[in-house]
């Protein structure tokens, strides 16, 4: 699967709370280096801003 993940770009968008580092998304985010992670703030209270 890893090599045929280089064709295509993710996007990580964790929930509430966010993802830990042992979070499935997490370890994702790690292995594939064409991986972006949606950053915000206040995962519990988002804002449009973030």
């Amino acid at each position: 699967m890893i090599s045929a993940a280089g064709e295509f770009d993710f996007l990580a968008l964790p929930g509430r709370g966010n993802s830990g580092p042992d979070h499935w998304m997490s370890h994702w985010c790690r292995a594939f280096p064409n991986s972006s992670r949606v950053l915000q703030a206040e995962w519990d209270r988002p804002t449009p801003e973030d």
